[in-house]
């Protein structure tokens, strides 16, 4: 007989009957390697169902890719590195933040247009009007407007795909979309150059280096997740509260400072090895949870090795690369006046520039969030330059930005030796291919993250993906037989 979290045992001695359940107080034992939003979910689903948990965070800090910067803004001010927010359909996230007390504010959308800036030319894109400036539409094209061309091309044909968070829904009826480039489905589907050079604005473009990479499968699935969002969200004084708040309620079963550099199993359970500072240390346990990016795994040993299409998986899924740039201005000034805007976006190098900021005070911060190519090209720039060409950009449809700004800072994903990148994305074929092998646990070492969920780059996958592996746990530790391993003494 086993109950989950706490071995028992049937005996037959003397003064008892044969069969009795008493319980060994040895709860399973689980190392989560990464406290990110994912680890931090899986490991308190897990204790909350009495496990003995132990989160190995190479980092000082938890969070991972939800990461506020505060220091180097005046008033008050913060904005965001990784994670921007949630929406109003994401509601694991909304359930969380409610169980841990947080507040969110939604954001307030100004009724200012959109801003292209697309050879250099400026077109003033007004929801639900025409396109009538942006040559090489076709007629109906132009009288549809960015939304309607949006909706035409990629809203549409996404019902094909039924309810991507359905049970048991599959991607594999889609493999022919899988096959193909997004940019090819468009311009096979009637979209014209120009109103594909359009649609690579904004989220169609932030993945990988934009619709010339990634599948005409992932590109509808984005947007068959999306389709019923009204609004979203972002945790009141910075996203990173949420993991933050999420990490307390773990007390000291986080260790910090503790890089993983190797995990072998056998049939008892696993050994894992991490270093912090000078000193090296295993940890045995029972099982072990993966809550790290593709390019992190990469770089811990695993043996013996992962099974082959899973460590195919690990290697050959990209991450696409994110430079985000922050000016610190003394007025919102994006917000007023002619020109004002909601954002700018640039499609040939996948560029959006949109307010950082949305608290009290007069000043604001304008973002250039880069994507793809212009997030490499932007990397191997010093940190001033960087500000520079952002400012140069931002000058072509504000003048005044000169006198307004005052300088900021820039973070770049690829950079962060923790993460090597931004968020997953999937080449023509990966998605169909890699589906099962995704959320497939090796043996007793389990996976989790947002790239393993549906919902990639959101907050809203890293809680999925945290619970489904918790459950994995629970389920592999409640079945009869299941290993014990040795007490968690680090050697």
């Amino acid at each position: 007989m086993v109950r989950v979290g706490v071995r028992w045992v049937s005996v037959g001695c003397s003064g008892f009957e044969t069969g009795v359940a008493w319980p060994i107080l040895m709860p399973t034992k689980v190392i989560v390697v990464g406290g990110g939003l994912a680890g931090l979910v899986c490991a308190r689903k897990m204790m909350d169902a009495g496990l003995d948990v132990m989160v190995l965070e190479g980092q000082t800090r938890p969070g991972g890719r939800i990461h506020t910067l505060r220091a180097f803004f005046a008033d008050h001010m913060y904005c965001e590195a990784g994670a921007m927010g949630f929406l109003d359909i994401h509601t694991n996230v909304k359930e969380l933040v409610s169980q841990l007390g947080l507040q969110a504010n939604e954001f307030k959308s100004e009724s200012s247009p959109t801003v292209f800036y697309l050879r250099g030319r400026r077109l003033l894109e007004l929801p639900g009007k025409p396109a009538h400036d942006f040559a090489g539409l076709t007629d109906e094209e132009r009288q549809l407007g960015v939304d309607g061309i949006y909706g035409k091309y990629v809203a549409t044909p996404s019902k094909q795909l039924g309810d991507p968070l359905a049970p048991n829904w599959s991607p594999a009826p889609f493999q022919e979309l899988d096959n193909i480039l997004a940019s090819d489905f468009l311009l096979k589907n009637g979209a014209s150059p120009a109103a594909i050079q359009l649609l690579g604005c904004g989220l169609c473009g932030l993945y990988g280096d934009g619709v010339d990479s990634f599948s005409a499968l992932m590109l509808l699935l984005g947007a068959a997740l999306l389709q019923n969002a009204k609004s979203d969200f972002e945790i009141v004084n910075g996203n990173d509260n949420l993991p933050r708040v999420l990490a307390q309620t773990l007390g000291s079963s986080i260790n910090y400072g503790a890089e993983v550099t190797s995990i072998e199993q056998n049939n008892y359970g696993v050994t894992v090895t991490y270093s912090r500072l000078a000193a090296t240390r295993s940890i045995q346990a029972d099982y072990a949870v993966c809550a790290m990016p593709f390019p992190r795994l990469m770089l811990i040993n695993f043996s013996p090795s992962l099974p082959a299409l899973i460590e195919e998986m690990i290697q050959n899924v990209g991450n696409t690369s994110v430079t985000r740039v922050f000016q610190q201005a003394q007025s919102r000034f994006w917000a007023k006046g002619p020109n004002a805007s909601e954002s700018i976006e640039l499609a040939k190098n996948h560029a959006l520039v949109l307010s950082a900021y949305n608290g009290p005070g007069t000043r604001g911060i304008l973002e250039a969030y880069l994507a793809g190519q212009a997030a490499r090209y932007a990397d191997v720039l010093p940190e001033t330059a960087r500000l520079g060409e952002m400012l140069d950009f931002v000058r072509t449809t504000f003048p005044d930005a000169d006198s307004e700004c005052e300088g900021g800072q820039t973070w770049s994903w690829d950079k962060d030796v923790w993460a090597k990148g931004a968020y997953a994305f999937f080449r023509p074929g990966q998605f169909t291919k890699y589906w099962t092998s995704l959320t497939a646990p090796a043996g007793k070492i389990h996976f989790c993250g947002d790239q393993t969920s549906l919902w990639v780059g959101w907050m809203e996958g890293a809680v999925l993906s945290g619970n489904r592996a918790a459950q994995e746990v629970l389920d592999a530790a409640a079945k009869p037989g299941a290993a014990q391993a040795s007490p968690v003494i680090p050697r």
